[in-house]
């Protein structure tokens, strides 16, 4: 699993890496296989030197955050287009920085994409996450 697989539904990504909000953490574990750590509130993968994820639960035990890290460059994580959909402007700030986020209410989370530059290489962070009705 060294690409994030993105699914999409209606231009909105529905899953990173087969894995959806408000999953338990059996499923998570069906589909991504024993992770790294873990404890009461979170699942840590590797899937390569430079791919991580992490998944955070609510106190129901569903999947809250999913958060895909990818730490050597923009080859290996989905392109910006590919997160959000061609419609969507790619705005870099200084030092080719990226951040965006669009919440999707009535599929229930947002998407966040994050692109930073750690010594001369992108670190691009890709989070889906709850949103939580008050």
């Amino acid at each position: 699993l060294s690409q994030t697989v993105l699914m999409q539904t209606a231009s909105v990504i529905s899953s990173l890496n087969g894995v959806y909000v408000g999953m338990t953490k059996v499923e998570v574990k069906d589909v991504l296989g024993k992770p790294k750590m873990s404890d009461q509130t979170s699942l840590n993968y590797t899937f390569s030197k430079t791919v991580t994820a992490q998944i955070g639960f609510d106190d129901k035990g569903k999947a809250r955050t999913i958060a895909v890290i990818y730490t050597d460059g923009d080859d290996a994580a989905p392109k910006f287009s590919d997160v959000f959909g061609p419609d969507v402007p790619l705005v870099e700030g200084k030092n080719g920085g990226v951040y965006k986020l669009i919440r999707y209410p009535s599929a229930g989370f947002y998407i966040a994409y994050s692109r930073t530059m750690v010594s001369n290489k992108a670190m691009v962070v890709i989070t889906m996450r709850k949103i939580i009705v008050r």
